[in-house]
């Protein structure tokens, strides 16, 4: 097992205090906790400069970051999504955060970031795009940052198409660097942090719960 499951744990106890006690709600489509849970412990291991987010949709997983950013004490967090059908409702969600949240290509923003900030270091959380190209896109931006220190990206599923395009880019752009997907077996220990929020999801609640367990994590 990778040494980061390991570490992740060190973080349960704030996780589950401010995000899972002190609930963010659940939202169609977003992340479940268990998802949410490593995107906290990114935060917290690494302490970095700078949290880079694509993708936002209704903002739950932007949410989870905009409280680790403001627990760990750390400068930065930009989100990006290029559709801004939910902006104002996101908006008004993190309004009292200190969380950057943009309307344009995680790509261009990412970039701009690089270029004003070229020494930050980096975890990034990827939500979007979906299709391959675009995804391979954001892993190729991302690897202009030196101090990049890790990459976690939800939806990666047996059968989903996100993990053969992270293993065959993660390979290429980040040879030094491992890339590591969980399953139910890893998060065994942790699969109570869904009962905070399994009651909201209605009919499908058992397959999100199961989808819930496949993080991908390049570290």
């Amino acid at each position: 097992m990778h040494y980061f499951i390991k570490e992740s744990r060190k973080y349960l106890d704030s996780f589950v205090e401010q995000c899972c006690i002190n609930k963010i709600p659940y939202i169609k489509k977003g992340v479940l906790n268990i998802e949410a849970f490593y995107w906290w412990s990114l935060v917290g291991y690494f302490k970095p400069d700078v949290i880079l987010e694509s993708g936002v949709a209704y903002g739950r997983s932007t949410e989870v970051l905009a409280r680790a950013q403001v627990f760990f004490n750390i400068p930065y967090h930009y989100a990006f999504d290029v559709d801004p059908k939910h902006y104002k409702y996101v908006s008004k969600k993190i309004e009292s955060y200190k969380t950057i949240y943009q309307i344009k290509s995680s790509v261009e923003g990412f970039n701009e970031i690089k270029n004003s900030n070229p020494k930050a270091k980096v975890v990034s959380i990827i939500d979007g795009p979906k299709s391959g190209g675009a995804f391979a896109n954001v892993l190729k931006s991302l690897s202009k940052f030196p101090n990049l220190c890790a990459i976690g990206c939800h939806d990666c599923m047996p059968t989903s198409r996100i993990p053969p395009v992270l293993k065959s880019h993660c390979k290429s752009l980040f040879p030094e660097r491992h890339l590591m997907f969980t399953n139910k077996e890893i998060n065994r220990d942790i699969q109570f942090v869904n009962d905070y929020i399994c009651d909201e999801m209605g009919e499908k609640r058992d397959e999100l719960l199961d989808r819930s367990n496949y993080v991908g994590l390049c570290i």
